[in-house]
């Protein structure tokens, strides 16, 4: 039997692949005319082996390739020097005062020659675009706009490229979110998947609520002296869960038994509401519309009403509503959502109402007085009003009357 061994000899470094490419910085850049132009950069020449050879690093202005001479030609603004440290070094440009005639391409010439045979030369060229305005540009906002929803906390980051030496600016948050209770700022580096280039920033933490929506929240950009320079404005979108639930009833309370009555579900939310809920004196009703139609309007009917709006950030219960049906003759009583009766209690007195059939009713009211009201047959009816001494005739007519008699002189 034969054993074989295998040796594996790693290289340091060489599970580590060299980053692509070689040199990271902005690929476009906004300045005001007369300020400072910093452009943040950093180079590896790892590409060219260990302990490569920084032959050129220049910043041209308007690079052009001559074929030729096989050289990048135009207006050299710096060189940097060639003294890398673990074949990593920086390479930012900084230009004082700029103008119209600063604008334009501006590259970075990296040239490395490797001390070993099995590295070919690097040679890069980073292209980077100034444009020269004659206001300043906006801080950066993140995230993108998206909608936020009340109970969930929210958080926004805002940042600028580094300032030149001696021009540092301060980053402030502005609107009415930054006065919520238990919101807070604090300073914040972008992570790259915000910016891959170096950036100063700042970040904001509060609870966004209804009132919050359709406001506004800024990040300026002050100057040294307070003045602000630039600003970068959100315009905030809060959805929340209804509010300000109330029952509407149309035609209002008391209405008349037979009617036809609608109960509203009446709310305030964002997004719109998307069902309903509704109770009769604490008893669920079977219905998830944002309307309740009784049709027609019974004296069971009667009682305290109350709904409830439901979207997709949560629900919200409204007060409840007291819906009062009056019958024919005299008034229904369905406290508490009771079933309704003939009679009930009225305040002080009490009174009952006795139907029987198409010809006579008796009406009794019990009270400091009490009267009767009789109707014999479909001819004429009698009212009769009786005091502590002696009754007295108070209506006659043709007809047994459809609405309640009139009242005793």
């Amino acid at each position: 039997m034969r054993f074989f061994v295998v040796f594996f000899f790693l290289i340091p470094g060489s599970l580590s692949p060299c980053p692509d490419p070689p040199v990271t910085g902005p690929k476009e850049m906004v300045v005001k005319s007369g300020s400072c132009l910093y452009i943040s950069c950093r180079y590896d020449l790892c590409q060219a082996g260990p302990d490569a050879q920084l032959t050129q690093l220049d910043w041209i202005h308007r690079p052009d390739y001559d074929q030729e001479s096989r050289k990048f030609l135009g207006r050299t603004v710096s060189q940097l020097p060639k003294s890398p440290e673990d074949n990593r070094g920086g390479c930012d440009l900084t230009l004082p005062h700029v103008g119209p005639q600063n604008a334009g391409k501006y590259g970075l010439r990296l040239v490395a020659k490797p001390k070993r045979r099995n590295h070919k030369e690097l040679l890069w060229m980073h292209h980077v675009f100034v444009n020269v305005t004659d206001t300043a540009p906006a801080p950066h906002l993140w995230p993108p706009p998206a909608p936020l929803a009340q109970g969930r906390r929210a958080t926004f980051g805002c940042w600028v490229p580094p300032a030149c030496p001696g021009e540092a600016g301060t980053l402030v948050w502005e609107g009415p979110a930054t006065k919520t209770p238990g919101a807070f700022k604090e300073d914040w580096t972008p992570p790259a998947n915000v910016t891959p280039h170096p950036a100063v920033g700042t970040r904001f933490t509060f609870d966004p609520f209804w009132y919050h929506d359709e406001t506004r929240l800024n990040c300026t950009l002050q100057g040294a002296d307070g003045r602000t320079i630039s600003r970068a404005s959100r315009l905030l979108r809060v959805d929340h869960a209804p509010r300000d639930v109330v029952v509407e009833v149309t035609p209002p309370s008391p209405v008349r038994e037979g009617e036809e009555v609608t109960l509203s579900c009446r709310d305030s939310a964002k997004p719109p509401s998307e069902t309903y809920s509704w109770s009769l004196g604490g008893q669920v009703l079977p219905h998830s519309g944002a309307q309740l139609l009784l049709k027609p309007v019974r004296g069971e009917d009667g009682g305290s009403y109350s709904c409830g709006a439901t979207n997709a950030v949560g629900t919200a219960q409204s007060r409840p509503v007291q819906l009062e049906v009056h019958c024919e003759w005299g008034k229904m009583a369905a406290p508490g959502g009771a079933r309704g009766r003939r009679g009930g209690l009225t305040g002080p007195y009490w009174s009952l109402l006795v139907h029987s059939g198409p010809y006579w009713s008796v009406l009794v009211h019990s009270g400091l007085y009490w009267s009767v009201l009789v109707c014999t047959g479909p001819s004429w009816p009698v009212v009769v009003r009786t005091g502590p001494y002696w009754p007295t005739v108070v209506y006659t007519g043709p007809y047994c009357p459809s609405q309640p008699p009139p009242t005793a002189p």
